[in-house]
């Protein structure tokens, strides 16, 4: 038994998600967070020697802002997991963030509060989307990060059969 690799996380037959399903309407995480243009004005007024702050990639809550193709940013609070020099989140596959990175991998993060109010400048980074395979090693390290919180809101997801995916942002690449 000790000798055994550890086996992936099966999907239960019934939580396999429907392509393009998102979340119901009524925008939660929207009402509870800041909005975008407000976080990008707080990062901006934030000092530059906070960049090098170690909590920016081992918050809990990470702001992670992305770039549209005319350059403007945009602002998003995800929670976040440290693996193996790698920053994990879950997202919905459907969401803006994911269409910005299919055009632009480039990301800039910094550790922020539950309500996306940022603690830190942000520092550079590339963030690519994960395959199936390697699902298993985010959902691992977002569950020992976040607790049963976290568990309970994969699982409602997973209930619901919400079309999510996994990043894995390198912090400092370019």
């Amino acid at each position: 038994m000790s000798g055994e690799a550890p086996s992936k996380p099966r999907a239960r037959r019934w939580s396999r998600p429907v392509p393009g399903r998102k979340l119901p309407g009524g925008r939660v995480a929207d009402r509870l967070s800041r909005p975008s243009a407000s976080i990008i004005e707080m990062l901006d007024a934030l000092p530059a020697e906070s960049a090098r702050d170690p909590r920016t990639a081992k918050g809990r809550h990470t702001v992670l802002v992305t770039v549209r193709r005319n350059g403007v940013r945009v602002a998003t609070p995800v929670w976040a997991a440290v693996g193996v020099g790698v920053l994990y989140a879950r997202t919905q596959r459907a969401s803006g963030k994911i269409k910005r990175l299919r055009n632009n991998d480039f990301v800039e993060l910094a550790a922020c509060t539950t309500r996306g109010v940022p603690l830190t400048a942000p520092v550079p980074g590339s963030a690519r989307l994960l395959g199936p395979d390697e699902e298993h090693v985010a959902e691992r390290a977002l569950r020992r990060a976040h607790g049963p919180v976290r568990a309970f809101c994969a699982a409602l997801q997973d209930l619901m059969r919400v079309d999510m995916c996994y990043l894995a942002i390198t912090v400092g690449e370019r």
